[in-house]
């Protein structure tokens, strides 16, 4: 007989102001799209809170500053075009991107900004392998509004 734990919930607190992410209890079984899947209601909540994205957008940046990079190898600079389309999108910048792939974007940012998940962040060597998972399963998702996105920021910089 199998059993299901419930979802563990994690604050992540900025000011006088919390945001509460939802970390995916470790199921050896569970597919990457299936936790993507699991991850949309949450995402969607928060891309109707600019404050509370704001808030799980800094919570995000703040882990990418001092976390080892190798386990993402080439996937660094995406997870990073990632974290800046949703700073772009936060303040209204950008808006040229569907909601899917918006939403999909916000689900790999929580996942990566939530310290518990399939494999805890915590466990040298492999921690943040599901994390690299995910930010590959979205990024294959969404690789051409990602494109589109840095060559707009491409221009941006040029022009500056």
């Amino acid at each position: 007989m199998k059993t299901r734990t419930t979802p563990t919930r994690h604050r992540i607190a900025k000011g006088s102001t919390a945001v509460t992410v939802t970390a995916t209890p470790p199921m050896p079984q569970m597919k990457v799209s299936a936790v993507v899947q699991d991850g949309r209601a949450q995402a969607e909540s928060f891309a109707k809170q600019p404050r509370k994205l704001k808030i799980l957008l800094n919570s995000a940046l703040a882990k990418a500053n001092h976390i080892e990079r190798g386990t993402f190898k080439e996937l660094w600079p995406y997870l990073l075009a990632m974290l800046r389309l949703v700073r772009a999108f936060c303040t209204g910048k950008y808006k040229k991107i569907s909601w899917e792939s918006l939403i999909l974007i916000i689900v790999a940012v929580a996942y990566f900004a939530s310290p518990l998940d399939l494999i805890p962040d915590f466990l040298p060597g492999i921690g943040y392998l599901d994390d690299a998972m995910i930010v590959r399963f979205v990024y294959r998702s969404v690789r051409t509004e990602l494109e589109r996105f840095m060559e707009w920021e491409s221009g941006l910089e040029q022009a500056g």
